[in-house]
């Protein structure tokens, strides 16, 4: 999912980073012959030109999902399962025409995720579930009113595309397929095929790809394109420190309105399933270079700083600080929104406190680790945050007063907070109203129209809208306001939170501090997640809500204890299985996703997992509008994996068929490759020859997918160095520098719109340097640099020099007592002579 509202902010910002690709017609007469991509910037300042890209990677979820189910006016619904898949060809087709990769598309589903990102999935499919059922209720309404008989075909669910179902099997083997014929008429290329059974998201299994074959300096010089729509993209090539990488995207539409569909306008032109006619290159090369040269973020642009600059790590702090305005694993601090403002201040904090205050970079975690990528300072963060955590009484006041100038949140009536009720009043609002029929007439009902369909849906979005409207209002009249930033607004802000989450000791301090403590876990796991891979495959953040920042910093800054707890190792497990994740993250309306032993544990009142599938659950609305309603806070409890998958081993696995265990494996990826490899010995792992385009090793099995045109083999990336990942894998390409360095700047962008007023922020910022003084540059020897490995040179960050023996042994003497001379007696003084006194011994005792 990304963080919300970042694409927005970074293309507003930086122009020059995105790039139409040109297709079809646009681009000329040379198409056949040119195996390279056009490109043209969307400034309109250069002209087109030639991009030649190496190896092309597929996050296909975001591929699947507008496939099978498109949205927006005018969007054709697929049909059939097989219409869908056709439409995935279709899309792989196009973007496979419109980068024309030479040696590598890499095709990556999602398989079986951390457990962090479980609950973040879990949210997302209960809350789908109940919108659909609403969306149901209201459709069946409308329908009668009019007159009209209910679709008879039910809704294909959407939560069919998770690892482990049927549909994602069939998936799997529909992208085998599609690339042994792209080998078979383009044999230049091999198609590496990481479907559900291998563990990891797809998007971070492409990454720890790239990552591992950068390692080899030989390939850094190659050119990289990442599709997917997800903002996560662009941090994990930011973090991959990689130049010569694009995120391929579909463009987005930044006006509010749709064309066409509205009241009075003409209809929506109907559009193909399989994606919009402009696709876009976001350059990293350039996203690199806008970020570095902006004074007003990279305090090391126009000043020195009093220790070594090192763009790299400023990349990585950028990183970092945007995962504190959302992320799929952590909840957003309170104080920080995009829309609001929140990363601009964050950003202006970041460059105002570097050179003064930190004494390093922010994932420059001098004193554990030689390779400082994903290691994360605490402390340097902390002192960042304690000075939110001063302007966050002012943040939250005014986003409540801004709040409270919306139309009135008393109590709904209890008439109208029925969903069928508002899809009537919607019905009889709406222009070509129709006439009232009777409910019981069913045999007078007909099938609808083509338009009288498209006019019922619209009627129950409206019927959705106000339904969201009504629980906003609903849930600001159950309880007594929060009044953020108002006085004791910490201790009710915790009252919520904590009640949403573990069982509390009583003590609120030390409920906030075990809270604050796992958040900074999570920046650590989250840290090392997009920079090394996954550090724990079990660990996740118990509650709905996030800290304060000014109990973050305080944790830290002055709580031993604290900063002990946000330190604390993360254990590297092992993934789960597909079927037991399937059961963890889908809700009780897709248990027909799951085999039927799971489906009647999700679905049976009795069963011993119940607790795990309510059929409802509260929804908060945070702060958000009605219009936002994916934004909302759902209060659904987190699974207990532990209990979950041993009811799975006692109940579901023995019931298994023999299908549904071959998709609950975890098991390597493929590589169709046009190379012929039956010669390699059988259920052995071969190393790749160096020659080969792709680094890696295969095995293969009796009876494997060789074909006449390709060999299909198991497939396992190349081994990370220990003193990975690199600092910086490759160099600018030239074709992508401006020509002048100026034109990275987007001169006539506003200025951004804080969330607090600047004296809040000047007091703020001079309030800082009573937390912390400033430090210099560490002093800490380099542990590798003894031993002869250190492989950094003149850019380890650590002091070079070989330890000092210790000093000789010394014969220590008996100290010499001085004693002062006594001063001579003056006549007639006093000379006072101490008595001892008698005690009489204790009595023994009777």
């Amino acid at each position: 999912m990304g963080v919300p509202a970042f694409f927005r902010w970074l293309a507003a910002r930086y122009p020059p980073v995105m790039m139409d690709l040109l297709e079809g017609e646009e681009r000329g007469p040379y198409d056949a012959g040119t195996e390279a991509s056009l490109v043209r910037d969307t400034t309109g300042q250069l002209e087109a030109r030639w991009v030649q890209v190496e190896n092309l990677y597929v996050d296909c979820n975001g591929v699947v999902h507008p496939c099978c189910h498109p949205e927006g006016p005018g969007a054709v619904q697929p049909a059939t399962e097989e219409e869908m898949l056709d439409n995935v060809g279709a899309y792989l087709d196009r973007l496979v025409a419109a980068a024309r990769p030479t040696k590598l598309v890499y095709l990556a589903l999602d398989g079986v995720a951390p457990r962090a990102k479980m609950n973040q999935q879990r949210t997302r499919r209960f809350c789908s579930a109940r919108e659909a059922d609403e969306a149901a209720a209201a459709t069946r309404e409308l329908l009668a009113r009019r007159g009209h008989r209910p679709a008879a075909k039910a809704r294909w669910d959407h939560n069919a595309i998770t690892p482990g179902t049927e549909f994602m099997a069939k998936l799997a083997a529909f992208c085998r397929r599609w690339a042994e014929s792209l080998v078979a008429r383009c044999p230049q290329l091999s198609v590496i095929v990481s479907d559900a059974a291998t563990p990891g998201e797809g998007e971070h299994k492409i990454m720890d790809w790239i990552r591992r074959s950068q390692a080899d300096p030989d390939r850094r010089g190659e050119r990289h394109a990442v599709c997917g729509q997800d903002a996560d993209l662009m941090f994990l090539s930011l973090a991959l420190h990689a130049p010569r990488v694009y995120v391929l995207r579909e463009r987005v539409e930044t006006r509010r309105k749709p064309r066409g569909g509205g009241k009075g306008g003409p209809p929506p032109e109907p559009r193909k399933a399989f994606g919009p006619p402009r696709l876009q290159y976001l350059s990293c090369q350039r996203l690199r270079r806008c970020l570095i040269g902006d004074a007003s973020l990279n305090a090391a642009a126009d000043g020195a700083l009093p220790f070594p600059r090192d763009d790299e790590r400023f990349l990585d702090d950028f990183v970092l600080l945007c995962f504190f305005v959302g992320n799929d694993f952590l909840p957003q601090l309170p104080s920080l929104s995009i829309p609001d403002g929140g990363l601009d201040l964050l950003l202006l904090l970041y460059r105002r406190a570097l050179p003064r205050h930190l004494g390093g970079y922010l994932t420059d975690e001098a004193t554990r680790s030689p390779s400082p990528a994903g290691k994360v300072d605490v402390k340097r963060v902390a002192v960042l945050l304690s000075v939110l955590g001063e302007l966050e009484p002012e943040i939250l006041r005014r986003r409540a007063k801004r709040d409270t100038g919306k139309p009135d949140t008393g109590k709904p009536d209890a008439k109208t907070d029925a969903l069928v009720g508002l899809a009537a009043s919607a019905a009889a609002d709406y222009a070509n109203s129709f006439a009232a029929l009777s409910l019981d007439d069913e045999a007078s009902r007909r099938d609808p129209t083509a338009a009288e369909a498209a006019e019922t849906k619209a009627l129950v979005e409206r019927a959705l809208a106000a339904h969201a409207a009504t629980i906003e209002k609903a849930f600001a009249a159950g309880g007594k306001p929060l009044d953020l930033g108002a006085k004791g607004y910490r201790e009710r802000y915790y009252k919520k939170v904590l009640a949403h989450g573990p069982p509390a000791s009583g003590n609120l301090e030390t409920d906030v501090t075990a809270m604050v403590a796992e958040y900074w876990r999570g920046v650590r796991f989250v840290a090392e997640y997009y920079h090394r891979g996954c550090a724990s495959w079990s660990w996740y953040y118990p509650w709905h809500y996030a800290p304060l920042a000014a109990d973050m910093a305080k944790c830290v800054l002055k709580s031993p204890e604290g900063l002990k707890l946000a330190y604390s190792k993360l254990v590297r497990d092992r993934p789960i299985q597909p079927l037991q994740q399937l059961m963890a993250v889908l809700p009780p309306q897709s248990a027909h996703c799951c085999p039927k032993a799971a489906a009647e544990l999700m679905t049976s009142e009795k069963s011993e997992l119940a607790s795990q599938y309510p059929k409802s659950f509260p929804l908060d609305p945070n702060g958000k509008p009605a219009g936002l309603r994916w934004l909302w806070v759902a209060l659904l409890p987190f699974c207990d994996i532990d209990r979950l998958v041993r009811v799975f081993g006692k109940r579901v696995a023995p019931a298994l068929t023999e299908g549904e265990r071959k998709r609950n494996r975890n098991g390597p990826a493929e590589l169709v490759t046009a190379r012929r490899l039956e010669d390699l010995a059988e259920d052995a792992w071969h190393d790749l020859p160096r020659d080969s385009p792709i680094p890696g090793s295969v095995k293969t099995s009796a009876g494997g997918g060789a074909s006449l045109a390709c060999s299909r083999v198991a497939y396992s990336p190349p081994e990370l160095p220990p003193n990975a990942p690199p600092r910086r894998a490759g160099h600018d390409a030239p074709e992508d520098a401006l020509a002048d360095v100026r034109d990275y700047a987007n001169a006539s962008a506003r200025a951004p719109r804080l969330p607090a007023g600047p004296e809040s922020i000047d007091r703020a910022l001079r309030a800082m340097a009573g937390l912390d003084k400033p430090r210099g540059p560490p002093r800490v020897p380099c542990r590798y640099f003894a031993k002869g490995t250190c492989d950094k040179g003149e850019n380890c960050t650590f002091v070079h020099a070989l330890p000092k023996p210790p000093p000789p042994a010394k014969c220590h003497k008996a100290p010499k007592i001085l004693t002062k001379p006594k001063k001579p007696l003056e006549a007639g003084a006093k000379v006072f002579v101490p008595v001892k006194l008698k005690t009489k011994p204790p009595k023994a005792a009777s």
